[in-house]
């Protein structure tokens, strides 16, 4: 038997105002193909709540986490960071899913490790 953890998924997918910002801002830009930028594509696990959380309500949420996450993902410099990161400004950047249901169908148990 699967089991089903106490978790939902957002998978951030980057849409082209984030793929021209990393271009801009990466060391290396004229390297740095639109594919390769959305291979690296995420998945973040973030908590369920037990009543079933709408997918807009995790979203808003957790944005400004994710948002972060990806921006220091390709660039660290926080100046070179849009200077309002708001929700709006994230959906132009990012396609976004939401799954409600997290199924672990591995064999070994999470290894988790800080970074």
């Amino acid at each position: 038997m699967q089991e089903i953890i106490n978790k939902a998924a957002i998978t951030v997918i980057p849409k082209e105002p984030f793929i021209k910002w990393v271009q801009s801002t990466h060391p290396k830009a004229e390297e740095t193909s639109a594919e390769s930028i959305e291979a690296y594509s995420q998945v973040y696990l973030v908590d369920a709540s037990e009543d079933g959380d709408d997918p807009e309500k995790l979203i808003k949420r957790n944005f400004k986490v994710i948002f972060a996450e990806e921006l220091a993902g390709w660039y660290t410099d926080e100046e070179t960071w849009p200077d309002k990161m708001d929700l709006r400004l994230f959906k132009q950047w990012f396609h976004v899913t939401v799954h409600g249901i997290v199924l672990d169908i591995g064999k070994k148990l999470p290894i988790t490790e800080e970074y």
